[in-house]
C-alpha cells in the first residue's frame, strides 16, 4: 500500500472516531421528526420520497431551507445503509430498506427506537460515562444512587458503591432483556 493510500485510510478512521456520536444523534433526530414513519406512509406504488416530498407531507412548513436541511440527515443515514437512496434526475430519492424497518414497530409493536432513546439520553450517557470513568478508579464519589450497567468490571466496584452511599441509597444495575418470540 502507498504512502497516499495509508494516509488516507488514517484520515479516515480518524473521521469516523470524531463523528462517531453523528450517526446516533441523527436517527434520534430522524425518529423524532417522523421520517421514517413519513416514508412508510408513501402512496402505493411510491417507494421513494425526495426531501422536499418529504417536507409537504410532514410540515406545515415556510422555511425554504427545510428540504435541504432534511437532505443531509438523509444523505448521512444513506450513507451508512440505514434507508436507500437514488437519484433520479439530478434529485435525491429515500426510501425505507431492512434497517430501517427495525425503526418502525413490527407486528408485536417493537423497534430498536427505545433502545436508541436509551442511549442518547443525557442522564443515561452522563451516567455510561461515570460507570466507565469508575472503572479505572479505585474509590467512587459519594451519592444517592449509583447507576451503572452490569458487567464483570462493573461487579468488582460493587463493594466500594455500598461504601459510597448512605444506607438508604441504591445501586441500580441495569441489563439487556431480549425475550424471542
Amino acid at each position: 500500500m502507498d504512502k497516499e493510500k495509508q494516509e488516507i485510510e488514517a484520515y479516515s478512521s480518524a473521521m469516523d472516531l470524531v463523528l462517531g456520536s453523528m450517526l446516533p444523534m441523527t436517527m434520534q433526530s430522524a425518529i423524532e421528526l417522523g421520517i421514517f414513519k413519513t416514508l412508510s406512509k408513501a402512496d402505493h406504488g411510491v417507494c421513494k420520497l425526495s426531501a422536499s416530498q418529504i417536507v409537504d407531507r410532514m410540515f406545515n412548513c415556510k422555511n425554504s431551507n427545510a428540504a435541504m436541511m432534511l437532505d443531509q440527515i438523509l444523505k448521512l443515514l444513506a450513507s451508512h445503509g440505514v434507508m436507500d437512496c437514488c437519484v433520479i434526475g439530478g434529485e435525491r430519492f429515500y426510501s425505507l430498506n431492512p434497517v430501517s424497518k427495525y425503526f418502525m414497530p413490527d407486528e408485536d409493536g417493537f423497534s430498536l427506537v427505545s433502545i436508541l432513546n436509551l442511549v442518547q439520553d443525557a442522564i443515561f450517557m452522563k451516567s455510561w460515562y461515570r460507570t466507565c470513568w469508575w472503572r479505572h478508579v479505585s474509590s467512587v464519589p459519594r451519592g444517592d444512587a449509583i447507576f451503572m450497567k452490569s458487567d464483570e468490571h462493573c461487579l468488582k466496584l460493587l463493594k466500594n458503591c455500598h461504601h459510597a452511599i448512605p444506607n438508604d441509597g441504591k445501586v441500580v444495575v441495569m441489563d439487556s432483556v431480549f425475550q424471542s418470540c
